[in-house]
């Protein structure tokens, strides 16, 4: 009677680390190709907000603290928002052509298993990308700071603590599910595809849900009242996530089975 439960669970335990061990495998060798295009992103990154940074703080020098703290808060935010959608915008690029199109199919691995590794990869991976790059170019233009004897220190760090902050973490993946998306839709040329493709479809929508409310004898206030809400707005782009998290996926099984010799 006390074996079932103990050789269910080894059983269980046997399939979870062999799932686990093809996950691994096929996020090394993802890396291992995407490695060239990583290091690239961090290195413009680096120089993006390093440069930006010292520029901004040398333009202000006269201003006071608060500032220019603002001022390299919102240009960083916003150059962070933009950053964190390249890499996913490449996820499934050798689904463009044939030739990589088939090495990716011929993987030893499940398409969930790869969307998982790609999905490791490009969007906590990412994450995790913009915010080192993002301290270490902090530290960078503090002290080149120091040195130019400009600015305080402290005008470059400040920001870093927004950086953990829910609603931008919020905006952050939700951004990135967009162009993770548009990577499976449209492998070649995908950024600027799915960047025009979002904005037509986002404003097909509102002016689709102003007219329905307005039939239906409500205000825009009333349309908008769930996005002014702080909890209700990040409801709703936490299931757009994870719905296009979804559709990736499908997206992923579709081109495996349909192409798959």
């Amino acid at each position: 009677m006390h074996g079932q439960p103990i050789g269910y669970r080894l059983f269980i335990s046997g399939i979870m680390k062999t799932y686990l061990h093809r996950i691994s495998l096929t996020l090394k060798r993802d890396l291992a190709c995407f490695w060239r295009h990583i290091i690239i992103f961090i290195t413009c990154l680096f120089l993006i907000l390093t440069v930006g940074d010292i520029l901004i703080a040398s333009s202000q020098a006269g201003k006071s603290t608060m500032h220019i703290s603002e001022s390299i808060m919102v240009f960083n935010i916003i150059t962070l928002m933009i950053a964190a959608s390249i890499l996913p915008s490449t996820a499934f690029r050798d689904l463009g052509s044939q030739g990589t199109c088939h090495l990716f199919l011929m993987l030893p691995a499940t398409s969930l298993e790869k969307f998982l590794s790609r999905w490791l990869l490009f969007i906590p991976g990412t994450v995790l990308i913009c915010y080192l790059t993002a301290f270490a170019s902090a530290l960078a233009s503090a002290a080149l700071s120091i040195l130019m004897q400009d600015v305080g220190k402290s005008v470059f760090m400040t920001y870093l603590t927004h950086l953990l902050h829910p609603t931008f973490l919020t905006t952050i993946f939700f951004i990135q599910s967009v162009f993770l998306l548009g990577s499976s839709l449209w492998p070649r040329f995908s950024w600027p595809k799915t960047f025009v493709m979002t904005i037509l479809l986002a404003t097909l929508c509102i002016i689709i849900m102003i007219m329905t409310f307005r039939h239906l004898g409500f205000t825009e206030n009333t349309l908008l009242l769930p996005f002014g809400k702080k909890i209700g707005g990040k409801i709703i782009m936490w299931a757009i996530t994870f719905i296009n998290y979804i559709l990736c996926c499908m997206r992923v099984k579709e081109t495996d089975l349909t192409n798959h010799p």
